[in-house]
């Protein structure tokens, strides 16, 4: 990461590979981006720090099923 904000955005009524863009941003213009996403899975959040490196994380959950 270079410390700079940037862009995930959700297809409306799509899941899976190719659900999600994303965007790397340096101020207002877009440096590079692309599509992602995975067959079956799922964004469950995107404001977490969950490996304690004082980062945002995604978390993404399984489709189908339950538990951790």
């Amino acid at each position: 990461g270079d410390g700079k904000t940037d862009l995930l955005w959700k297809q409306d009524g799509v899941s899976g590979a190719g659900a999600y863009a994303m965007e790397v941003m340096n101020g207002t213009t877009v440096v590079s981006g692309g599509t992602l996403g995975y067959a079956g899975w799922s964004l469950l959040d995107a404001g977490g720090d969950y490996n304690g490196d004082g980062k945002t994380d995604l978390l993404w959950k399984q489709d189908g099923v339950s538990g951790a």
